[in-house]
């Protein structure tokens, strides 16, 4: 057997030492301030979820963020802009949270001022 496929045939009995590549799920830590109060906000995100379906019958994919803040987590709803642009926005708590590829952070929610601050990509 040739060298080449019989690497072939080992990659495809053994998939987990050759698995799949998948995109990692990016994870960022926030730190926000308003009226001079500080809060610590981490917020994940897939994007995979972002991608456009392999097949017109799939289902839509859910785009969710894990949001930890205030010793609290919620799920919202994942947000991707074309300009690279990251965030979440969570209709029940009513916060949109918005990041720009530079780190600058804003958080809107139910306060006259939102919330400003930088996020760090930690993964």
């Amino acid at each position: 057997m040739r060298p080449v496929t019989q690497a072939a045939l080992w990659s495809l009995a053994f998939p987990a030492v050759h698995g799949p590549a998948h995109a990692a799920v990016e994870t960022y830590d926030c730190a926000l301030s308003r009226d001079g109060t500080r809060m610590d906000l981490r917020f994940d995100l897939d994007p995979a979820s972002f991608a456009p379906p392999v097949d017109a019958a799939e289902p839509p994919r859910r785009r969710v963020s894990r949001v930890r803040m205030e010793g609290t987590e919620i799920e919202a709803e994942a947000i991707m802009g074309q300009d690279g642009a990251r965030g979440f926005w969570a209709s029940a708590q009513g916060l949109l949270m918005t990041v720009s590829p530079d780190g600058t952070a804003r958080m809107s929610d139910h306060g006259e001022r939102p919330w400003q601050g930088q996020c760090k990509e930690i993964g």
